[in-house]
């Protein structure tokens, strides 16, 4: 079954699926660049966008005319779909966003550990899991993606025999 996102309700998401492919989205290793990392790039734009973002109101029309065109047009869409990510980035409350941006931004090598990123923030190990697990919930209600975008939307939905049982008495399923 295929949901519209205004259909759905909160209940409707898997928190911890959701949470995994926002972190699957930004992983990296010492080899292989994460999937934010690779958009950036072919974008054309860098971690420093989240300290001054652009944004462009400027429509975008279809055209099919020549391969030029159709390179422009990909460009514009993988900028239009990394802007989507810096704003669900930076309209994160300030607790969220500075979490998120310090280990998975800032700490693009993972020369820090979580321990170390926790400890830099002045939070336990488990405060700063707790922080970090509502900002990953966070990014994927803030990430507004298109149809032509490689991720719509981060969020993963539970299918209906997965709801829970107030769910269903709360929304008449």
């Amino acid at each position: 079954m295929h949901y519209k996102r205004g259909d759905l309700q909160v209940d409707d998401i898997d928190d911890k699926a959701t949470q995994e492919r926002v972190r699957s989205f930004f992983k990296t290793s010492f080899n292989k660049p994460s999937q934010f990392e690779r958009l950036a790039a072919r974008a054309g734009g860098s971690a420093g966008d989240l300290k001054s973002p652009q944004w462009s109101d400027m429509p975008s029309s279809k055209s099919a005319d020549n391969a030029q065109e159709l390179k422009h047009e990909r460009y514009m869409q993988l900028q239009d779909e990394f802007n989507a990510c810096i704003y669900a980035i930076t309209h994160m409350k300030d607790r969220y966003r500075i979490i998120f941006v310090a280990y998975y931004v800032d700490n693009i090598y993972r020369d820090k550990s979580w321990t170390d990123v926790a400890n830099s923030l002045g939070m336990s190990r488990s405060q700063a899991n707790e922080t970090m697990n509502k900002a990953l919930l966070l990014f994927a209600d803030n990430y507004h993606g298109r149809e032509d975008f490689h991720y719509q939307d981060f969020h993963v939905y539970l299918k209906p025999a997965q709801k829970s049982d107030k769910s269903r008495l709360l929304f008449g399923q």
